[in-house]
């Protein structure tokens, strides 16, 4: 937003803000407060969401390490297996 519209925008208010009635200020201001509790509860969420995400990515990298490793283990265990069943067919 640019000063100038934020000037023009500040004196529409001002210019409605004449005409409000007491009860009309006052549903303003909790309106007000309303929105401030809300913009930062959505800042805690938002907050939230970051650090799970965080955690579920590691436990995603780490199921993957995990897989990776099962793998490699069976590999090594076939080897040693097929090692083994040829040695036991030279005795």
């Amino acid at each position: 937003m640019t000063d100038d519209m934020e000037a023009r925008l500040m004196a529409r208010v001002d210019a409605l803000e004449t005409h409000l009635t007491h009860a009309e200020h006052h549903l303003l201001r909790r309106l007000n407060t309303a929105q401030e509790r809300l913009t930062e509860r959505l800042t805690t969420v938002r907050d939230d969401i970051a650090v799970t995400a965080a955690i579920v990515q590691r436990l995603d990298a780490s199921i993957t390490a995990l897989t990776t490793e099962i793998r490699a283990t069976h590999t090594q265990q076939s080897r040693f297996d097929r090692r083994l069943r040829k040695l036991e067919g030279e005795d």
